[in-house]
């Protein structure tokens, strides 16, 4: 008896051993906020269907039949995933709801089996950030951003802090950008990108990141200076109020401008050295009119964004007396030409009076209308041409009527002091065209005579070779000495081909007048030699030949003779014969 209830209770075990579903993980499954759920189902053999359901409620989600159908179906695919590999089954929650029991149930010849369950536990996804970089370096005025990417589940909240206080809400897209515009160097400093999760517990994490802010020093220059031409030693100063992010000033340089215009650069009398410098000057040995301006005391140093420059200007005014602007003190005038002298003036103050006079011993000039000008002048200023208000004098003499030369003085005064500029005035008619121009050609030489043009005392007259290695020549140059005609015997020829193109040209300071071109045939002295030796030694070798040939024909002449008289006498003989 005892044994019999052994044996049932074996075959009873057995089949419930037999009929057990396992789930897989089980009893808990966990899952993360946010993301699917997986877990197998493995049915005992046989099985036919296998169905999903939550604990304690009514009817299944769906079901599938085995070798048959593993799917879910269609209006549940954004909820349910399934996939079968013999008995097992894994059955996937897209959504998953924390504390949910979820059961698997197989059937077999219409029995259901159903005997192990999993509960679902949601745990959050704990927060992390990753940053592109942890430092970030910009110039003052230039704009950043600095993107946070973040990840966690549920994220309650993400900021950006700086200095304790929180400056960006997320509306949790990634990644939340810290933008700032034009940044100031009071911007600088770390920044915090901050993630928290609430679930279960609050989870927070954090990077921080450093933003450099690199700027110019802060620099004050000195006053405005006045000073009078002439002073020695004279300094600026520019000082370094507040010290530039870096402090190091690779380059300490001064420039100087007038107005617009660049004029020139200058070292300071301190040069850096790699500390820092408060203060650098200017020192200027002996003040002139040119060294009027602007002063610009300019810094650079080098930073990661690249050079930092920062500059400061003061002014520097230079008093002096009247500078006048002329290039020549001789001004020409063409007779029966329209004629105007120009006179410019630049001075600090301006020029306050403007006057021109003959001086006593000069000869009177013609008529002329003085008129006073204040406009912009251009002016050279160390080799850079710079345009300052100035003041002019026009002296209009209308159309010259004959020759003049008078000396005149120039008065530019203003309060500093007064300049005085001596200039002559000088009238000349143009040039006449040489002409009446006659050539003799000799063996050597060829004579040149042209009629001059009285008076030309003011002129030259020129020999002037053509096309001489690709410019013309003048070979010769002759004064005016007021003579009615003039002649030049042309020797010098530059060119060794066998003729010259020659033109003469009269010159004074207005300007050139010249002929009509010639050509002149010459032949160098050498191979004059070489053709007369040559025409030497023709006619000797052909006298030498006719006289040869003469002797031949005397020779030839008088054997016909002695042959004429030996037949006279045989004839002779031979009628004498034959009478007998």
């Amino acid at each position: 008896m005892i044994v019999l209830l052994v044996i049932l209770l074996f075959i009873h075990c057995r089949e419930t051993a037999q009929s057990t579903i396992f789930i897989e993980p089980a009893p808990i499954a966990n899952a993360t906020y946010g993301k699917p759920l997986n877990f197998t189902c493995t049915c005992p053999d046989p099985w036919q269907s296998a169905s999903l359901k939550i604990l304690g409620e009514s009817g299944f989600k769906f079901a599938i039949f085995k070798d048959v159908y593993c799917q879910v179906p269609i209006d549940r695919e954004r909820i349910y995933s399934v996939a079968c590999s013999g008995d097992t089954i894994t059955f996937g929650i897209l959504h998953p709801v924390d504390n949910v029991t979820w059961q698997c149930i197989f059937a077999h010849n219409s029995v259901n089996i159903g005997n192990n369950v999993t509960k679902v536990n949601i745990n959050p996804e704990k927060p992390d950030i990753t940053m592109q970089q942890l430092t970030y370096v910009i110039q003052e005025g230039e704009d950043v951003s600095i993107p946070c990417n973040f990840i966690g589940n549920p994220i309650s909240n993400v900021t950006w802090e700086h200095n304790n206080s929180t400056i960006k809400w997320s509306d949790l897209r990634q990644p939340l950008t810290l933008s700032l515009k034009n940044v100031s160097r009071s911007a600088a400093g770390d920044y915090t990108c901050k993630v928290t999760v609430n679930y279960k517990g609050t989870f927070f994490a954090s990077e921080t990141v450093s933003l450099v802010v690199e700027y110019p020093p802060t620099l004050k220059p000195s006053n405005k200076t006045t000073v009078r031409e002439g002073t020695s030693d004279v300094r600026i100063f520019c000082d370094v109020v507040t010290d530039g992010n870096p402090a190091k000033y690779s380059n300490l340089i001064w420039q100087h401008w007038i107005g617009n215009t660049f004029i020139r650069k200058l070292d300071p009398d301190n040069l850096p050295n790699g500390s820092p410098i408060k203060t650098f000057s200017l020192t200027m040995q002996s003040i002139s009119f040119n060294d009027i301006g602007t002063y610009v005391c300019l810094t650079t140093s080098s930073g990661v964004g690249g050079n930092i420059t920062q500059s400061a200007s003061t002014e520097l005014v230079v008093e002096a007396i009247p500078r006048v602007l002329l290039t020549t003190n001789i001004f020409y005038g063409q007779v029966e030409k329209s004629f105007e002298v120009r006179l410019e003036c630049v001075g600090n103050p301006p020029v306050s009076s403007l006057k021109v006079n003959t001086k006593l011993e000069s000869s009177p000039p013609p008529f002329y209308n003085k008129t006073k000008i204040e406009k912009p002048i251009r002016l050279s200023i160390y080799d850079t041409e710079v345009v300052m208000n100035g003041s002019i004098l026009e002296m209009k003499f209308g159309i010259l009527k004959s020759k003049f030369d008078s000396t005149f003085v120039l008065s530019a005064e203003n309060p500093v002091g007064i300049k005085e500029y001596v200039f002559l005035v000088e009238a000349y008619y143009f040039p006449s065209e040489p002409f009446h121009i006659h050539i003799k050609e000799f063996k050597t030489y060829v004579s040149l005579e042209w009629k001059g043009t009285i008076p030309d005392l003011d002129m030259k007259y020129e020999i002037v070779e053509k096309n001489i290695y690709g410019h013309d020549q003048v070979v010769y140059r002759l004064p005016g000495s007021n003579l009615p005609s003039y002649t030049y015997s042309l020797t010098n020829f530059a060119t060794k081909q066998p003729d010259s193109i020659i033109q003469i040209c009269a010159t004074n300071v207005l300007g050139k007048n010249c002929s009509s071109t010639f050509k002149v045939k010459h032949i160098d002295p050498e191979s004059k030699s070489i053709v007369e030796k040559y025409w030497i030694t023709i006619v000797v070798v052909c006298t030498f030949g006719l006289l040869n040939l003469l002797l031949c024909t005397l020779c030839i002449i008088k054997r016909k003779r002695r042959r004429i008289k030996r037949s006279s006498r045989l004839l002779s003989l031979e009628r004498h014969q034959n009478s007998l």
